[in-house]
């Protein structure tokens, strides 16, 4: 006696027809490419909205919106430092505090169109954030 469930006349034959495989193939393969396509759209947007998180954070825990311009990062890393700073330094504060990487090269034009705005100070090669201006006639 053998453990073989099958009987001696069980015999199972499929027939496929050539164009029948053929057709249903064409079919994944339309399939598969579609959703290739698609996948890469949604890689796509992701990347957008991962770049627009950058400058953009969303709120922090505490409900407390969190500086959005590299402007607003620049003045929050100054300020934190307590006393003139190089850009170098910005832009290791800037990563370290808000994750965000920023060029030299988008810092120093900010950098340079806050001095005409009277917002920060150029110290020989270090800024800082500028003093309350002193009214005029006062005895300092």
């Amino acid at each position: 006696m053998t453990n073989d469930d099958s009987g001696p006349n069980d015999v199972d034959t499929v027939t496929l027809r050539r164009s029948d495989v053929l057709a249903r193939l064409a079919a994944l393969t339309s399939t598969h490419a579609d959703l290739v396509g698609r996948a890469a759209e949604v890689a796509r947007a992701i990347e957008v909205e991962k770049a627009l998180l950058r400058y953009f954070p969303a709120a922090g825990g505490d409900g407390a919106a969190r500086p959005r311009t590299i402007r607003e990062m620049l003045k929050v890393v100054m300020a934190e430092a307590g006393e003139p700073i190089r850009i170098r330094q910005m832009s290791d504060a800037i990563q370290e505090r808000f994750g965000v990487s920023v060029a030299r090269t988008s810092i120093s034009p900010i950098l340079r169109k806050m001095l005409l705005r009277g917002d920060v100070e150029h110290i020989g090669d270090k800024w800082t954030l500028a003093g309350p201006a002193t009214p005029k006639g006062s005895q300092e």
